[in-house]
């Protein structure tokens, strides 16, 4: 990304919808899956493209963070929203159209590599696989912290996943899946 914007979308308002939509149909089409195993696998999606943008834009593409929950990195207000405990975001505020527009398609260009690596079959479509990848060390690290902590402002603090652990995982990534990440990298042309 080229620009500099002073504030970011949601994640919820970029991604969430096609998101979830994708995975639906995929398992709808292949297996069937539980909803918590479908939510898992929703929330790596959204680490995945986070991370991918990180990589090659050097900036976040959405605003929200990743905090360290059992199953991995977790964007809290995306899991009240899988928890129907929340609502998607119809037009954030304080976003010019432009910049939203100019989001929108980085989102929905990350979004179909992804999909493309899954339907490819460079990466697994498996919860458990995808739930691994995101078990870094650092992930291990602020979920025992935030595990024994009692303060729930301070639990989400000791959690949150920096754009520093995004990257190490995406370079986790191109260790354990070259093919994937090769491909993001061409499908981007960098």
């Amino acid at each position: 990304m080229k620009k500099s914007f002073k504030e970011l979308p949601p994640a919820d308002f970029l991604l969430y919808e096609k998101v979830t939509s994708f995975v639906t149909q995929y398992y709808t089409e292949s297996r069937n899956i539980n909803d918590h195993q479908k939510y898992v696998i929703e929330q790596k999606i959204l680490y995945i493209i986070q991370a991918i943008s990180l990589r090659y834009y050097k900036m976040p593409l959405f605003r929200d963070d990743f905090i360290a929950y059992r199953e991995g990195p977790v964007i809290e207000k995306i899991n009240k929203i899988q928890d129907k405990k929340n609502t998607i975001v119809k037009k954030p505020k304080n976003i010019i159209e432009e910049d939203l527009s100019y989001y929108q398609f980085i989102a929905d260009q990350l979004l179909q590599i992804v999909i493309d690596g899954f339907t490819q079959e460079l990466l697994p479509m498996n919860y458990k696989i995808l739930s691994e990848l995101t078990h870094t060390g650092e992930w291990e690290k602020k979920y025992n912290q935030r595990d024994q902590e009692t303060d729930l402002k301070r639990k989400n603090t000791l959690g949150k996943m920096v754009d520093k652990e995004l990257l190490n995982f995406y370079t986790s990534l191109e260790h354990k899946y070259p093919d994937f990440t090769n491909f993001a990298k061409e499908s981007l042309g960098v």
